[in-house]
């Protein structure tokens, strides 16, 4: 765990236990907010926590996305033009 994580942590561990005390919250609301406690405590522990923080502001493409750009002469792995054979 880098010292930035820990930090990370230590910041977001109280806010989460205080969004948990409100008495507005339903069960599920609850149990959701447990887990994504231990995914965020897994992440990381497996040093994946700004990898994963990346992947979630910026989705990978699907395939009909991918197939879409193709479609308008763009690489959708580099943003280039495909260049014509």
């Amino acid at each position: 765990m880098t010292p930035e994580d820990q930090k990370e942590l230590d910041r977001l561990c109280p806010l989460l236990q205080s969004i948990e005390e409100q008495n507005r919250l339903s069960p599920g609301q609850i149990e959701a907010l447990r887990k994504a406690a231990i995914a965020l405590h897994l992440a990381v522990l497996a040093n994946l926590r700004t990898k994963l923080e990346m992947l979630y502001e910026n989705p990978p493409l699907t395939e009909e996305e991918r197939e879409k750009l193709r479609s308008y002469g763009i690489d959708p792995d580099t943003g280039e033009p495909i260049k014509s054979a």
